[in-house]
């Protein structure tokens, strides 16, 4: 019992003291640690981003300099050479479109496999539980190789399709 009393003041003086000098020194080299890795990741997406207010030449000759001045020139440019609108409605049709495709008869199949029980649901789920096991790469080119024999490639129904067909499995089983 009096071992007991002595355990609980000793961590009631350590919750009052706070942490002690090792731990401070652990949780200080461990905040370093942290911070490198931080600067290690985002290093890569600040060079970029301070190398997109460049010109061409001021790139090549000095990557790690600031710019002199801030170049805009850049984004005008690739917002004339990439159609922006027609990308954005592309993805919003996608979007829309394979979420409803998902919702509508991944919802349907899974009500179905789990209100009625026989010997071919029990062999359906196990195939969508077998599809979600496969990686993707690992189906990625026989996968393209169909796509085009069926003419979907370059289509945003093939694009759709193959939504459907990519994520219904887990679709079904959720």
């Amino acid at each position: 019992m009096k071992a007991e009393r002595k355990q609980e003041k000793r961590q009631l003086l350590k919750l009052v003291k706070g942490k002690t000098k090792k731990e401070k020194r652990m949780n200080l080299l461990i905040s370093i640690i942290t911070f490198c890795g931080l600067l290690f990741i985002i290093f890569p997406f600040l060079l970029v981003l301070m190398n997109s207010f460049k010109t061409n030449n001021e790139i090549s000759f000095n990557l790690l300099q600031l710019p002199e001045q801030l170049h805009f020139e850049n984004y005008t440019r690739a917002a004339g050479l990439m159609n922006y609108g027609r990308a954005l409605r592309n993805t919003f049709i996608v979007t829309f479109v394979g979420c409803a495709e998902l919702v509508l008869f991944g919802s349907m199949t899974g009500y179905w496999l789990t209100r009625y029980r026989d010997k071919l649901n029990r062999f359906l789920y196990l195939l969508f539980i077998g599809a979600m096991a496969l990686p993707f790469q690992a189906t990625m080119i026989p996968f393209v190789k169909v796509m085009n024999n069926m003419g979907l490639t370059g289509n945003l129904a093939g694009v759709c399709l193959s939504y459907l067909g990519m994520c219904a499995p887990v679709t079904v089983v959720l």
